[in-house]
């Protein structure tokens, strides 16, 4: 039987090992990882192999990566591959700058660079410079950022031919250029559309379409900010053609944030929102909460722009609450790197330690035989080597000691440090607070100086603005009572006209059964109580809401269709269509039931061929739109009460104008409209329009 290489055992087994993590991004046991690194037979395939597999790690697994590369590292030192080594200490850098640890990033890319200067390896120089140049781009030293990207930029144009790196650097460089303008003029944003163009050109000579995505997403955002609105739409019309041919889903992630914001800046504040709302939707399952709280705070400015300040402040504490969870989510990635790092340190000392033990014991028994042969100066030999290592076990002893003090230390910090993070917040609102009052008393001070000489004008125009501002708030207070008055009658009315729509609807049920009892159909009659007693319970139930989701809604219509429906010998076709921008709102209950009832009871739906209800609910201009038509004979109206609708259609009239106070229009549509034959082909069509809310 042919004999198995130990390396392919050790190479399958570490595989099997990260491809089951990687897939469910769980958290690598890094003691199983280092005995699979120590059994590994090393040459530059091997380690090369390994360091794209710890880049292909998440960062929940930092601890993993930070022993791959450190391994990898110290193997290539061994077997004198400098290309491992120049790789091994940049994504050290990069680890340490994401874990905002930029002292030892910028101690490994210098080690990069130079290993890499020295042996001629461009490719690696370069990328070791751009990682350095993310360092201080980190640290706001814009000036040094750009310095290191030129010189990657330099390296890769001379000696390499690398096409999508470049386009890579030259984003960058743009970017950085971006960052560092902080009231930037014309010229200066073509400056950095200057190194944008590079990297797109450089990019679509690649074929790299998804760098291409991100580039030309810049460029859109770029001359959204110039003003040149029509140029950034095109912009971004390229990269959404660019994402659906690549049929990645999750390049619509940031195209949506970046459609929002254009809309932003054109003040067209709904179709922002729609844009925002649709792009949540989308990283919800993706539990990206960085991303999550740009959408959010973007949301939270386009309603405050709208005068909406109830969603205003409602996304504005959601975006706070997703920014919290990143901040925690950072430092607990930091927390649990330091942790096992001083883990596996109190581990080795502890390994060193029992060594030293088993070695005192070793010596004890050899010293034992020589005494027992008389080789008296052997014996003394070895009792100087057990003192020697007694001395070296205390030392290991209070060196684990030290190290248990030092982790319970940091976890505390690490906990002190959470609390600061909060208390930060509160700190610069306070201060915030503290300064303007400080200019503020300044202003007053020098104020009083100047105008010393006019006091006493300055005393009668304070005594008068006061009285004035007495006046205001008085006239305001009032204001603001008489709209408590208001708004508590509105509650009471809405309150009164959900009560009037119950009994109406229970007398018309009632009246259907009794028309089976008087005709003996005992069987449906039972049918009929058992169906009215389910609708009861969910029309007493909504009764009480306020709002209930579309969803719930339409269940209701359905079961009360299954209701009325036996008069028509199931010919009535009863058709219910929710776009899908209108799924996930909340509706009024009892707000389309009564348009479905006044259709089966005076439609004459009986006498009409293929009879039918539709019923299409969808969004249009952020509001919810409500459509309800038949092809019954139509609306017959009485000579003396032309324009009178039924009691049930009045109660809804006033309920809608309630929600709109008081407004007949809303974005220039009417808020309810009901047409009949002959103004329409068949039929009656009755559309309204109510708040959108979303239910998430």
């Amino acid at each position: 039987m042919k004999k198995i290489n130990p390396i392919y055992i050790a190479l399958l087994s570490c595989s099997i090992l990260f491809s089951s993590f990687t897939a469910n991004s769980q958290t690598i046991n890094t003691d199983s990882l280092q005995r699979v690194l120590n059994n590994l037979k090393v040459d530059s395939a091997t380690i090369f192999s390994m360091l794209l597999t710890g880049f292909k790690l998440s960062n929940k697994n930092s601890e993993a990566k930070f022993m791959i590369y450190n391994w990898g590292v110290v193997q290539s030192n061994k077997i004198n591959c400098p290309a491992g080594v120049a790789l091994g200490y940049r994504v050290i850098g990069l680890l340490h700058r994401d874990l905002y640890n930029s002292d030892e990033a910028v101690i490994n890319l210098h080690k990069a660079i130079s290993v890499a200067e020295k042996n001629k390896l461009y490719k690696y120089q370069a990328q070791a410079l751009d990682g350095m140049a993310g360092v201080y781009k980190s640290r706001k030293a814009y000036d040094k950022a750009i310095e290191y990207e030129k010189q990657a930029i330099a390296i890769q144009e001379n000696f390499t031919k690398d096409i999508i790196g470049l386009g890579a650097l030259y984003f960058n460089l743009g970017s950085f250029y971006y960052a560092k303008i902080s009231n930037p003029t014309t010229a200066d944003y073509e400056y950095v559309l200057t190194y944008l163009r590079k990297a797109i050109k450089l990019a679509e000579t690649a074929k790299d379409t998804i760098s291409l995505v991100q580039i030309i997403s810049g460029t859109s955002n770029i001359y959204s900010e110039l003003g040149r609105f029509d140029t950034a739409e095109l912009y971004l019309n390229k990269t959404e053609l660019l994402i659906s041919n690549l049929k990645m889903q999750r390049l619509y992630n940031n195209f949506y944030l970046n459609k929002g914001r254009l809309f932003q800046s054109k003040k067209e504040y709904h179709n922002a929102i729609e844009a925002f709302n649709a792009g949540l939707a989308l990283i919800k399952k993706d539990n990206d909460h960085g991303l999550e709280s740009s959408y959010y705070g973007r949301l939270s400015k386009s309603y405050a722009e709208l005068g909406d300040t109830i969603s205003a402040y409602k996304y504005f504490k959601l975006y706070d609450q997703a920014l919290f969870i990143v901040n925690n989510e950072e430092k607990l990635r930091t927390t649990t790197l330091i942790d096992g790092q001083f883990q596996k340190e109190k581990k080795d000392k502890e390994i060193n330690r029992l060594s030293t033990e088993q070695k005192i014991k070793q010596l004890e028994l050899e010293k034992q035989k020589a005494l027992v042969a008389g080789n008296i100066l052997e014996a003394k030999r070895k009792e100087d080597e057990i003192a020697l290592l007694s001395q070296q076990k205390e030392i290991q002893e209070l060196q684990i000691q030290q190290q248990t003090k030092e982790l319970v230390t940091k976890s505390l910090q690490a906990k002190a440090d959470e609390q600061k993070i909060q208390l930060g917040k509160k700190d610069t609102a306070l201060k915030e607070i503290e300064i303007g009052n400080q200019k503020t008393t300044r202003n007053y001070l020098l104020g009083g100086l100047a105008l010393l000489g006019l006091l006493a004008f300055i005393l009668f125009r304070n005594i008068y603005a006061k009285k004035k501002a007495y006046t205001e708030l008085e006239y305001k207070s009032s204001q603001i009572k008489e709209q408590a008055l208001q708004l508590s009658k509105q509650a009471k009315q809405i309150a009164q006209f959900q009560s009037q729509m119950n009994p109406h609807f229970v007398y018309n049920a009632l009246h259907n059964i009794q028309g089976l009892v008087l005709t003996d159909e005992k069987q449906k009659a039972n049918t009929q109580i058992q169906s009215l007693a389910q609708l009861m319970r969910k029309t007493f139930a909504n009764a009480e809401k306020d709002d209930i989701p579309i969803e719930e809604e339409i269940s209701y219509l359905q079961k009360y269709f299954d209701f009325e429906k036996e008069a028509f010998k199931n010919k009535l076709e009863f058709e219910i269509n929710v776009s899908k921008e209108a799924e996930n709102t909340l509706i009024p209950p009892m707000m389309i039931q009564p348009f479905i009832e006044n259709a089966i009871k005076h439609a004459e739906l009986k006498n009409v061929e293929n009879p039918y209800i539709k019923v299409l609910i969808e969004t249009e201009n952020n509001l919810l739109a409500i459509n309800i038509k038949d092809n019954g004979t139509g609306i017959k109206k009485k000579p003396d009460e032309t324009d009178k609708l039924s009691h049930s259609l009045s109660v809804i009239k006033s309920r809608l104008n309630l929600l709109f106070n008081g407004q007949a229009d809303v974005n220039s549509q009417p808020v309810f409209s009901i047409k009949s034959v002959p103004d329409i082909a068949e039929g009656t069509s009755v559309k309204f329009y109510l708040p959108l809310i979303h239910s998430y």
